[in-house]
């Protein structure tokens, strides 16, 4: 879809250059009749003729030019909307469909941004999974819907408890990822234990059947990025982590340096 808004895009670009390019050449036919005419007028006897044909020409020449404009408002229009479509695209395309937040696409992309950030400021970056606990107990008792229904409610807080002081994604399954530029880990894993809390304090009932799910909680992995400023190893820490705090036991956070 991407591909063919696009290809529209450079289509109504390339008739643009073309209308600019024959309005040029119209410009120039018309200047050099303007010339021709000008000088026939110094003969008495061509007089009115020529300024007919003068007239006939400048006519032609704004009826030529209106037909131009029309034709470029139209064209600018329409790229105008097929950009839009296609930043929409692009949205859509980074979008996680269930919880509303960023998917792991635009999580991967705005990580390398904030690593090349912290490597050019040299400046902290530390990330956060956050994998819910005994996600699948959920699904199993009240069913996969519910499950997804606890999925966004579990997005939605963490969204705002974090609010502007990280940015979080949906990373797969049950899982979240939060991307904290300008935070050292200890900094990012206490954001992270407070996230959790508020979570852990919220008695979760399916607004949907009415029935009671409880309280949920997930267990997170914390690392930052090294000296290297390796994206790939600090992806490694922070899941490494991750599998730690599972292994500790629920509601648990880990953190490498």
């Amino acid at each position: 879809c991407n591909r063919r808004i696009a290809a529209s895009v450079e289509e109504h670009l390339r008739a643009v250059e073309g209308l600019m390019q024959k309005s040029g050449d119209d410009a120039a036919r018309f200047t050099t009749s303007l010339e021709e005419g000008s000088a026939a007028l110094a003969d008495p006897d061509k007089t009115a003729e020529s300024l007919t044909k003068l007239l006939t020409l400048t006519r032609e020449m704004v009826d030529k030019t209106r037909k131009v404009e029309e034709e470029l408002r139209t064209r600018t229009e329409a790229v105008g909307l097929l950009q839009g479509n296609l930043q929409q695209e692009k949205a859509r395309a980074e979008t996680d469909q269930l919880t509303g937040l960023n998917n792991r696409r635009a999580f991967e992309r705005e990580l390398g941004s904030a690593a090349e950030r912290a490597r050019i400021y040299n400046s902290p970056l530390a990330i956060a999974f956050c994998d819910v606990d005994n996600f699948k107990v959920i699904n199993d008792i009240h069913g996969p819907s519910t499950g997804d229904r606890v999925l966004t409610f579990i997005g939605t807080v963490l969204d705002d408890f974090i609010d502007k002081r990280g940015k979080v994604s949906r990373h797969e399954g049950a899982e979240f990822v939060i991307l904290f530029e300008g935070k050292t880990a200890r900094q990012a894993r206490d954001l992270t234990e407070h996230a959790q809390q508020d979570l852990a304090e919220r008695r979760i009932v399916d607004r949907q059947t009415g029935r009671p799910i409880g309280y949920v909680n997930f267990s997170a992995g914390v690392a930052a990025i090294g000296p290297d400023f390796d994206i790939g190893v600090m992806l490694a820490k922070a899941d490494q982590a991750l599998y730690k705090a599972k292994q500790a036991g629920r509601g648990t956070v880990r953190m490498t340096n």
